[in-house]
């Protein structure tokens, strides 16, 4: 076990989809940012739908992102190149560390690890997937290959599904499987990029911890994907990926957090 305590923070619902990710990345061209418009699965022969999450990202790019929507909703960016926070983070490949983050900002960012498994859980402690400790089967978009398409039968795309697909519409009687916090595929579908780096636990209690700043190059990944089996699928299981991974497979993507403020 290793104890932590997180502040308040709000979390999107869904994971970014590619709609969302193009309204932000075409506005973010004309704006000093060097995001890509077109991700490597959004162009044919694998063409993602709009409304499936965002794969392919790069941690790097994903940090931008955040950065961009921020900017494009009037918000203060969070993500800065020094530690005066007067050089917004908005080209190249930047190993940031804690210090280049404006923690208390309105403005979104990367979960840290401990902030993402605390919204996976719901406020389900103890428990292996976001809904319990049921098994995940029709539950969550794993393992999901072509032979695989009665369970989750969307044929836009063979792999990823819509974000929010399990929420008790679809027939087959799949139930509602957003969890305790009204998140929707915290479980599968796509990874997660998180901010910490890949390191060990420790046994201590820790408060709002954001990781190491040095020591590992990766960053983590939470959730698993449509890749994965479902125990690769828990609250808990964490993924070292290089940060400028290309993403072979479109499995990588990520969803914003915000701290939160008087009046919201």
């Amino acid at each position: 076990a290793h104890p932590v305590q997180v502040a308040g923070f709000m979390m999107d619902q869904f994971e970014v989809t590619r709609a969302d990710w193009e309204k932000v990345a075409t506005w973010s061209q004309s704006h000093g940012y060097d995001i890509p418009i077109i991700l490597r699965f959004n162009k044919p022969p694998y063409v993602v739908p709009q409304d499936h999450p965002a794969i392919a990202v790069s941690w790097y790019d994903a940090v931008k992102w955040c950065n961009a929507r921020s900017e494009m909703e009037g918000r203060r960016p969070v993500y800065f190149t020094d530690t005066a926070a007067t050089a917004v983070y908005r080209t190249g490949e930047q190993d940031l560390v804690s210090a280049n983050v404006n923690w208390a900002g309105d403005g979104y960012r990367l979960p840290t690890e401990s902030e993402w498994e605390r919204a996976s859980r719901g406020g389900l402690e103890g428990k292996r997937f976001p809904w319990g400790d049921e098994d995940a089967d029709l539950r969550s978009n794993s393992w999901n290959f072509q032979l695989f398409t009665g369970r989750a039968p969307d044929e836009e795309f063979p792999y990823t599904e819509r974000v929010g697909y399990f929420d008790g519409t679809q027939p087959g009687g799949m139930p509602n499987m957003q969890n305790g916090y009204g998140l929707h595929d915290m479980s599968a579908n796509a990874w997660e990029w998180v901010w910490d780096r890949m390191s060990d636990y420790t046994a201590d209690k820790q408060y709002d911890p954001k990781g190491p700043d040095a020591g590992s190059n990766q960053r983590l990944q939470r959730g698993g994907s449509w890749w994965n089996y479902t125990d690769q699928a828990t609250n808990f299981q964490r993924l070292p990926f290089p940060p400028n991974g290309s993403d072979d497979y479109g499995m990588i993507g990520f969803r914003c957090v915000r701290g939160l403020h008087p009046n919201e």
